[in-house]
């Protein structure tokens, strides 16, 4: 508890995660067609997750990339593919 925490508005519209429309269009993202994956998501497959959200799925970092994307380096690709202990694809 702080100074002012009874003030704090609770964005319960908003989840951690959740890509809107608006960031899309401010990130330059395309909101049709193939999907594209976050401009963080190749930092994010380096250093991993953000610690204060341990159970978050992300995909292409711990959860499935959507239908009709790939994995790679090249403009619109996702990056590494997660791979298990033994360096074989997870998915």
């Amino acid at each position: 508890y702080y100074e002012s925490k009874e003030l704090e508005v609770r964005h319960t519209e908003r989840r951690p995660g959740t890509i809107s429309d608006e960031l899309k269009t401010a990130l330059g993202m395309p909101s049709e067609g193939v999907p594209v994956p976050p401009p963080w998501l190749i930092n994010m497959q380096r250093y991993g997750p953000p610690p204060c959200y341990p159970n978050i799925k992300i995909p292409g970092l711990n959860a499935p990339i959507p239908a009709g994307a790939q994995f790679g380096y090249h403009p619109g690709g996702w990056g590494k593919p997660p791979v298990d202990e033994f360096g074989r694809p997870i998915y």
